[in-house]
């Protein structure tokens, strides 16, 4: 039996959900743009942040189904996410220790552990509302968007002409009012399953997780994301090469997420007219685009217009992969499912792609690009078979 997300009215558990991504947000805002300008300050290459950023990635692969496993076992949600919101305090402190390759590795693994697990929980909460309360996904989500372009945009004015240390103090406070903003989730209602309802529980997680169709999505959904590797781990380091100042670097970053942004607060409409699979097929066949011409453009104007695509590559394959895990996953098992989505694509392909652009990066620059573009190919054919077969 499944119940509600919350009895509160709707429009209160909006406010409550998008108060928390907002919050989450200002910790990718900084992490995204400005982290691996932290990390070479400690003394690592190209290679190293590279390194870094996968196992942190591939971490998540083991650590984020098994919290939401156990969220979904236990039933209560927003308590499992405040004690992973404790840990990320925690362990983003120990950075602090860290002086070296060497030093900051087994730090980032720790670091994994904690926050990627937030964000599929909070995608279930979200969606299951969506569905629940009749709400409306993208306008929740859309303020974990906007709360990304003002910390970049603030961040790389913050930033300009002072010491990168202050990255670190920046991640630091706003892990801190992620926990604070745990404390008013809604409560998930689902009861807690017995140890035989659990047992049961594993054994339709595991049937779902090997559909042929959802391991055809994951692949899909996977390599889409995945093929920003290389702009999620060098994009601010090779627009600094290009001769661009922090404070325009933040500006490029943010301006893609006005894009997404805009997005989402038409995403009912847009998955109302052209349904999630067509939608991901798009978002596809325009990260080819996107990477393409990222891998060449050096003008202020083209990277402002190609940045416009972040809509389609992230925000629209994103939103797509959400309905499809709702319309196919039973809601007792949609934390599991919205984890194994999360740990697969930013996690197993992510990390993957992350191991690869290291090198890439250093020896080729931004032709690295390329190979990404390269994904977002093979992405695009699976996206057409996944559309063949899509549900009536």
């Amino acid at each position: 039996m499944t119940q509600a997300v919350s009895s509160s009215p709707p429009k209160w558990v909006a406010i409550r959900l998008s108060v928390f991504y907002g919050a989450l947000f200002l910790v990718v805002g900084i992490v995204m743009p400005f982290w691996p300008v932290w990390l070479t300050a400690r003394g690592l290459d190209a290679t190293e942040i590279g390194t870094v950023l996968a196992v942190g990635l591939l971490t998540r692969v083991i650590a984020s189904p098994l919290a939401a496993h156990f969220a979904d076992l236990r039933g209560k949600r927003h308590q499992t996410m405040s004690f992973l919101a404790a840990g990320m305090v925690g362990a983003y402190l120990l950075y602090g220790l860290t002086w070296n390759f060497w030093t900051v590795l087994p730090v980032a693994m720790l670091s994994a552990c904690f926050f990627p697990a937030l964000m599929p929980l909070a995608e279930s909460l979200t969606v299951r509302a969506t569905y629940d309360q009749k709400l409306d996904y993208g306008r929740i989500r859309l303020w974990g968007s906007v709360a990304f372009i003002l910390t970049a945009i603030a961040g790389g004015l913050f930033l300009e002409g002072k010491s990168v240390i202050f990255v670190w103090w920046m991640i630091i406070g706003a892990a801190i009012v992620v926990f604070l903003a745990t404390f008013i989730l809604p409560h998930d209602q689902q009861p807690k399953l017995t140890p035989a309802e659990g047992t049961h529980a594993w054994a339709r997680a595991q049937q779902l997780v090997f559909q042929r169709r959802f391991l055809l999505f994951l692949l899909v959904a996977g390599l889409i994301q995945a093929s920003h590797a290389v702009y999620y781990g060098f994009a601010t380091l090779h627009w600094l090469s290009l001769g661009y100042s922090k404070t325009m670097i933040g500006v490029l970053w943010a301006e893609g997420v006005v894009a997404e942004i805009l997005l989402f607060a038409v995403s009912n409409r847009v998955i109302a007219r052209v349904g999630p699979e067509r939608l991901l097929l798009i978002a596809c066949a325009l990260g080819v685009v996107r990477w393409l011409v990222t891998s060449e453009a050096s003008s202020l104007a083209v990277l402002f217009a190609i940045q416009l695509l972040h809509a389609m590559t992230y925000a629209a394959s994103h939103l797509a992969a959400m309905h499809i895990i709702q319309r196919t996953t039973p809601a007792d098992l949609s934390a599991t499912a919205q984890s194994v989505y999360a740990s697969t694509s930013m996690g197993v392909f992510m990390g993957i792609a992350m191991f690869a652009s290291g090198p890439l990066y250093a020896a080729i620059g931004g032709g690295a690009y390329y190979w990404m573009a390269g994904m977002a190919v093979v992405a695009t054919v699976g996206a057409v078979f996944l559309l063949r077969n899509a549900p009536d």
